[in-house]
């Protein structure tokens, strides 16, 4: 009886495992740092009067987007600034983290081993460790990223079987993205195109956009109002532009582009283990394979991860500002999924091979 139910419900206990891990590693870290100074900084900005936000003052990290802003505003006003408080919606939006992966991973994942490795790797990544209990903004980029993934597919796919109350919802959740970061847009604009592409195969784009249209109007045409006007007000004084050395902590892309391409893919496992190096042979494994849905993976490597890296390096390097770890780590949230989907493949492949050969036999 007990080995049925763990067979049965293996997925989700794999899940449940992880999370539990992956929630206490992110404690641990807590418990052996106190707040630091851009930390500090963050707290000094959200203490006080409401700010209204529609002035474009400088709430978060040298951006003027309030997202971050509105989220911890009430509870560090009503509960206090310690450590353990101000991180209260560290800890939901961690747990939810963990759940949008689960979310996505029984949409697309066909094996256990598969929502195996993307727990794996979004529980162990040390950047997301790191930043997961870090009152700055990029605590809650990889939830964002992991929800408007798997919003952005259902929104394409199955935008006439929502209710009106959900949609507005969804528009609403969408333009909240934007806001909260500079890289909010992107995290949109990709998820949309992404699947926009893969939808493509199926139905003429003409017929998709058209299907879809009362949410990208509406959502679109607000979201890039409030993007282009936060960013207009994006705080860079005589101090902060023009000072910093892009590569202080990365090798110069225009020097070694090797060792940079390295680091940034050593930085996105958020550890030098070997184990993670060998998983991650299996992208190219499952590009070789053919599978139905390799398109789909071939498409999701550039877009969605080597892309906004590229363009966090170009701002970076345009803005004369330091090129960190801590700007892609809502990547770090996708790849852990896009691994977990190419081991996936890869199993299922075999499985069928197997099969296969079993009733060629028989």
């Amino acid at each position: 009886m007990k080995i049925g139910f763990i067979k049965n419900n293996s997925r989700i206990l794999i899940a449940l495992f992880f999370t539990i891990l992956g929630f206490y590693l992110r404690l641990k870290q807590l418990i052996n740092r106190e707040l630091w100074t851009d930390e500090l900084w963050q707290l000094a900005q959200t203490k006080g009067a409401f700010k209204p936000i529609w002035h474009r003052i400088s709430v978060t990290d040298f951006t003027s987007f309030p997202g971050v802003y509105l989220l911890n505003y009430p509870f560090v006003n009503l509960f206090g600034t310690n450590k353990w408080v101000v991180n209260i919606p560290n800890y939901i939006i961690t747990l939810l983290s963990f759940y949008f992966l689960y979310l996505i991973c029984q949409k697309y994942l066909k094996t256990f081993w598969g929502f195996f490795v993307a727990f794996l790797f979004l529980c162990f990544n040390g950047n997301l460790i790191f930043h997961s209990f870090e009152f700055r903004p990029y605590a809650v980029l990889p939830t964002l990223s992991l929800s408007t993934f798997y919003f952005a597919g259902l929104i394409v796919s199955d935008w006439k079987k929502f209710k009106i109350l959900n949609k507005l919802l969804l528009g609403l959740f969408f333009i909240f993205v934007i806001i909260y970061h500079v890289f909010g847009i992107m995290i949109v604009g990709l998820s949309l195109l992404y699947f926009l592409i893969v939808e493509a195969h199926k139905r003429n784009y003409k017929q998709i956009l058209k299907e879809i249209s009362s949410f990208l109007l509406p959502t679109g045409i607000l979201g890039i109002s409030l993007f282009f006007w936060y960013v207009s007000g994006t705080v860079w004084n005589d101090v902060q532009k023009g000072n910093w050395y892009p590569f202080d902590y990365y090798p110069d892309v225009s020097n070694d582009a090797m060792h940079f391409i390295r680091q940034v893919f050593c930085n996105l496992r958020g550890d030098k283990s070997h184990g993670q190096k060998i998983l991650e042979l299996g992208i190219w494994v499952s590009f070789l394979l053919p599978q139905s849905d390799r398109f789909k993976k071939i498409g999701f490597f550039p877009l969605m991860i080597i892309f906004p890296i590229t363009v966090i390096l170009a701002l970076a390097i345009y803005e004369k500002y330091w090129f960190l770890d801590r700007q892609f780590v809502w990547v770090m949230s996708l790849r852990a999924f896009f691994i977990a989907w190419c081991w996936d493949s890869i199993i299922v492949y075999f499985q069928e091979k197997v099969k296969n050969h079993i009733y060629r036999r028989e």
